[in-house]
């Protein structure tokens, strides 16, 4: 590397990252079996199940997000440490030179 070259990235927006998992509301109940429909016991049990499966995949995607945010802050603020502590010796290896 020459006195001048020095990896650049946008420390900031790595520090900014915060997505947010999409919040999932409960949605149209399931009715109650009736109606004349033999079917409607099951539906009402399925409907059940993959509400309470959709919840854990979403808590699941929050802690996702959360981790994920972390990360691109923690390896931002690195960056941003290796970037200034690098471009101050290059600059006086420069001047010595």
């Amino acid at each position: 590397m020459a006195g001048n070259d020095f990896l650049q990235g946008v420390t900031e927006s790595m520090q900014a990252f915060r997505p947010q998992a999409p919040e999932v509301t409960g949605g149209a109940a399931a009715q109650q079996a009736g109606g004349g429909m033999e079917e409607a016991t099951q539906f009402t049990a399925v409907h059940g199940q993959a509400a309470q499966h959709l919840q854990q995949f979403v808590s699941a995607a929050k802690q996702g997000f959360a981790a994920y945010t972390g990360i691109a802050a923690e390896n931002g603020q690195a960056y941003q440490q290796v970037t200034t502590r690098y471009t101050d010796e290059f600059a006086r290896l420069g001047e010595s030179s």
